[in-house]
C-alpha cells in the first residue's frame, strides 16, 4: 500500500527543484547519484531503474530484468498470446500472484520482491504493469490516497488487478455495482439529483469512481521512495526520511508527498536544535521547498538564528559557524533571497569581532550586513554601538576624523546622529586646539579654515558651543603668548563670527582691547580663498588623476618606512583603473569622495575587496595618499608620481 505518517502538518505544498548538487552522501549507490544526474540534465530514465535505485544492490537491473524475462517466457510459452485479452489479463494476475507474490510486507522494497517474494501494492502493481506492457495490453495505474491499483485494458473489459486481494483479485464492474455506487453519491450529496436525473449511470461512474488519479509507471516508481521515506519518517529517522521524500518528489510532486516531505523537514530541524547537530542540507532543502511562503520562510530564517545564537553566543564555534554558512549559501536555489541570512550572519561575526576587540574586522561584517538590508533598525544600532567603541577606543583625534569621514560615507544614516555629529566636531576641534598648543599654527589654520567652511553649510554638523568657544580662546592664548594681541584679538572676532552671543569670547576680546595692533587687519590675518577646499580639492584631482601613477617612496612623519614597492595605480576616463598591489593586478573602477578626500580602489572580480586612500594631495606631477588599514588611518604617507 501507499504509506501514511501519523503526523502530519498542515504546510503548504510548492514544487521542489532537484538537488543542488551530487554529493555523493545524499545517494546510497553510484547507480544512483547518476539517475538523479540523468533526471537533473533532462536525460530519459526507466521506470524499472528508479525502483531498483531505492535500495540499489551491485549488479542487481541484469538479475531482475533475467527474472521479468523469464516471467514473460514463461506465459508466452503457455500460449497466452492466442486468447482473448481478458483471459489474457486473468492468467497473467494469476500466474504472478502464484508464483512470484509469496509474502505481503507493508515495507517492502522493489528488490526484495525478487530476492524473497515479499511485496507490497506499489512493487506488485509495478510488476504486473510491466508484463502487461509485453503482452501489448493497454492499462491505468490508479492512486488512492492510501493504495495504488491497476485497471487492465480499461477502454473495454476493464479488469481490476488488485495485488493485495489474491482470492479476488480480479474483476469487472457490472450495472449492479454502478449503480449502487452513483446512488451513494446522491444520497451523501456528493452529486445533485438534478444531475443524476440527467444523465447516464455509466457516465456518472466514469466521472466520479473514487475520483483518483491515473499515474504512469515513473511516478508509480517514486511512489516507492516515498515508502522508504514514510519508513524512516516513523522509525524518527528524519534527516533519511527527508532525502527520501525529496527524491521521490523530484520525480512525482504530489501533496501527499510534499506534505511529509516537509513535515520531516520541520521535525528534523526541531531535532538539531536539541541535540545541537546541524546540517545546513537540511535548512537549504526546507528555505527551498518554503520560498514562496512567507509563513515557513520567516519558520527558516529564525531557525538561522537559532544555529547561530549557539554556534556564535552560547557555544562560540565560530569556524564550525562560517562553515555552516557558506555551505548552506551553496545549497539555496537563485530565486532565495540569501539577504535575511546574510544579514543575522554578519551580525553575529561582527559581535564575536568586536569581543575579540577586532573592530575594523566587525565594521566591514557590519558593512556586508548593512548592504544586505540598509534599513534594518537593528542593524542600524549594532552599527552605531560598534562605531562608538571603536571611537572610545581611538585616541588619534585626526585619525578619529578621518574615520568617520568613512563611516558617514559607509553608513549614510550616521549622519542623521546628533551625538556623532557632535564628537565629529569635537575632534576636529580638538586637533585644531593641539595644532597651536603644539606649536604648529599652520596646521591649525588649515584645519581651522576647513571646519569653518564647514560650519557654513546649511547641513553642517552639530556641534558643542562651550568647545567652540575654548578653541578660539586657545588660538588667542596662542597669539597672546607671542606677545601678538592684534592676531589674539582677531582669532576671538572670528569666533564671534560662529557665536555672536558668547559672552565668554566678548569679554575676553574687550580685556585685550588695549593691545591691539592696528598694523593689520582681520582680512589680512586670515585670507579666504574665492573657492572652497571641497571645490579646489575637487578641480585638482579630476584634472591631474587620469594618468599612470607610481610610487616614489613612503614617510612615517620624517622617517622613511618600507612600503610595497610594486604600488602602481593607473587610471582611465569613466572612472576606470587597473592597479598593482603586492605583486598583484587588479581591474576596476576607482570613486572619490570630495568633501572627505577618500578614493575606493573597487575590483571587478569582488565588489566587497575594495582599498581605500585618504589623497592628501594631488596635482600634475604627484600625488600623497594615505591608506587605511583595518578601517584605520595611518600615519604613513605614499608618495606617487607620473609614470615615466
Amino acid at each position: 500500500m501507499v504509506r501514511f505518517s501519523s503526523l502530519l502538518l498542515f504546510l503548504s505544498i510548492v514544487h521542489i527543484t532537484l538537488f543542488a548538487s551530487h554529493d555523493s552522501t545524499l545517494y546510497n549507490s553510484r547507480f544512483e547519484e547518476q539517475l538523479f544526474k540523468n533526471i537533473q540534465d533532462s536525460v530519459t530514465v526507466s521506470p524499472l531503474d528508479i525502483m531498483l535505485a531505492v535500495n540499489y544492490k551491485n549488479d542487481n537491473e541484469k538479475l531482475v530484468q533475467k527474472r521479468i524475462d523469464g516471467i514473460v517466457a514463461s506465459l508466452k510459452n503457455q500460449g497466452l498470446e492466442g486468447k482473448k485479452t481478458k483471459k489474457q489479463i486473468q492468467e497473467i494476475y494469476k500466474s504472478i500472484h502464484k508464483e512470484e507474490l509469496k509474502k505481503y510486507v507493508e515495507d517492502a522494497g522493489f528488490n526484495e520482491l525478487f530476492e524473497s517474494g515479499d511485496y507490497n501494492c506499489v512493487s506488485a502493481t509495478a510488476l504486473y504493469a510491466m508484463v502487461l506492457q509485453e503482452f501489448n495490453i493497454d492499462y491505468e495505474i490508479r492512486e488512492t490516497p492510501t493504495h495504488v491499483y491497476l485497471v487492465a485494458d480499461p477502454s473495454d473489459t476493464k479488469v481490476l488487478i488488485e495485488s493485495t486481494l489474491p482470492q479476488n483479485g480480479t474483476f469487472e464492474f457490472d450495472y449492479k455495482t454502478k449503480k449502487e455506487y452513483v446512488n451513494y453519491l446522491v444520497s451523501s450529496k456528493l452529486i445533485s439529483k438534478e444531475e443524476f436525473e440527467n444523465t447516464s449511470i455509466d457516465k456518472l461512474f466514469e466521472e466520479h469512481y473514487d475520483q483518483n488519479k491515473i499515474i504512469d509507471l515513473t511516478q508509480l516508481a517514486a511512489l516507492m521512495y516515498y515508502n522508504e521515506g514514510v519508513t524512516k519518517f516513523n522509525t524518527r529517522d528524519y534527516e533519511s526520511a527527508s532525502l527520501a521524500l525529496k527524491k521521490a518528489n523530484t520525480i512525482y510532486p504530489s501533496v501527499a508527498v510534499g506534505l511529509l516531505y516537509n513535515s520531516a523537514l520541520a521535525t528534523q530541524l526541531n531535532s538539531e536544535i536539541a541535540t545541537k547537530k546541524y546540517n545546513p542540507l537540511m535548512l537549504a532543502s526546507f528555505v527551498n521547498f518554503n520560498r514562496t511562503n512567507d509563513e515557513y520562510s520567516v519558520y527558516g530564517i529564525d531557525f538561522f538564528k537559532n544555529i547561530g545564537n549557539q554556534l556564535m553566543i552560547e557555544n562560540p564555534d565560530v569556524p564550525k559557524y562560517k562553515s555552516y554558512f557558506e555551505s548552506f549559501k551553496s545549497m539555496l536555489d537563485d530565486s532565495v533571497d540569501i539577504n535575511p541570512f546574510s544579514q543575522t550572519y554578519y551580525v553575529l561575526l561582527a559581535y564575536s569581532n568586536e569581543l575579540n576587540e577586532n573592530y575594523a574586522a566587525a565594521l566591514q561584517n557590519m558593512n556586508y550586513s548593512y548592504i544586505s538590508n540598509s534599513e534594518n533598525l537593528s542593524t542600524k544600532e549594532a552599527i552605531l554601538g560598534l562605531i562608538r567603541n571603536h571611537l572610545v577606543n581611538d585616541k588619534e583625534h585626526e585619525a578619529t576624523t578621518d574615520s568617520l569621514d568613512m563611516y558617514f560615507d559607509i553608513f549614510p544614516f550616521l549622519e542623521e546622529n546628533t551625538g556623532l555629529q557632535e564628537y565629529y566636531s569635537y575632534c576636529k576641534m580638538r586637533v585644531i586646539r593641539e595644532s597651536f598648543l603644539y606649536n604648529m599654527p599652520t596646521l591649525g589654520y588649515e584645519k581651522l579654515s576647513a571646519f569653518e567652511e564647514s560650519l557654513q553649510y546649511a547641513n553642517a554638523y552639530s556641534h558643542d558651543k562651550e568647545y567652540l568657544e575654548n578653541m578660539y580662546l586657545d588660538i588667542a592664548g596662542y597669539y597672546a603668548r607671542k606677545n601678538n594681541m592684534n592676531m589674539a584679538a582677531k582669532s576671538l572676532q572670528r569666533g564671534l563670527q560662529f557665536e555672536p552671543n558668547s559672552m565668554l569670547l566678548k569679554n575676553r576680546l574687550m580685556e585685550l582691547s588695549q593691545f591691539r595692533s592696528q598694523a593689520n587687519t582681520f582680512e589680512q590675518a586670515i585670507v579666504y580663498s574665492n573657492k572652497s577646499r571641497e571645490e579646489q580639492f575637487k578641480e585638482d584631482f579630476n584634472k591631474s588623476i587620469v594618468a599612470c601613477w607610481e610610487i616614489d617612496g613612503a614617510l612615517n612623519g620624517a622617517d622613511e618606512v618600507e612600503y610595497d614597492e610594486s604600488l602602481k595605480i593607473m587610471t582611465y576616463k569613466d572612472n576606470k583603473l587597473t592597479y598593482i598591489i603586492d605583486g598583484k593586478t587588479e581591474s576596476g573602477k576607482y570613486s572619490i569622495r570630495t568633501k572627505s578626500r577618500l578614493m575606493y580602489l573597487v575590483p571587478d572580480r569582488n565588489k566587497e575587496d575594495y582599498t581605500i586612500f585618504k589623497v592628501e594631495s594631488i596635482d600634475n606631477r604627484e600625488m600623497i595618499l594615505r591608506p587605511f588599514v583595518n578601517g584605520k588611518l595611518t600615519g604613513t604617507r605614499i608618495y606617487m608620481s607620473k609614470c615615466s
